[in-house]
């Protein structure tokens, strides 16, 4: 990943809908810190949410935004476990 170097400071976005049983935010969440600490990078902090993602009105998915406008991190990391559409 050559062109992340110089990004170190990440923002961690862990998410699972409430209609979900088979993720786990505390399963994503190892994963992510796991990636992080393998390129050396500098967690920022960690947006965790346990709704649907029906809409953009999550409040960590809002301040995930806010704080990527702010430019407090440089890259932000999302695990995906599986895609239900």
């Amino acid at each position: 990943m050559e062109y992340l170097q110089g990004m170190t400071t990440v923002a961690l976005y862990a998410r699972v809908s409430t209609k979900d049983k088979g993720q786990s935010t505390e399963n994503q969440l190892p994963e992510l810190r796991r990636f992080a600490q393998a390129y050396g990078y500098t967690v920022y902090r960690e947006y965790v949410e346990h709704e649907s993602g029906g809409t953009g009105k999550r409040s960590e998915f809002q301040a995930l935004f806010a704080d990527a406008h702010l430019r407090r991190f440089d890259l932000e990391a999302i695990q995906i476990g599986s895609y239900t559409r």
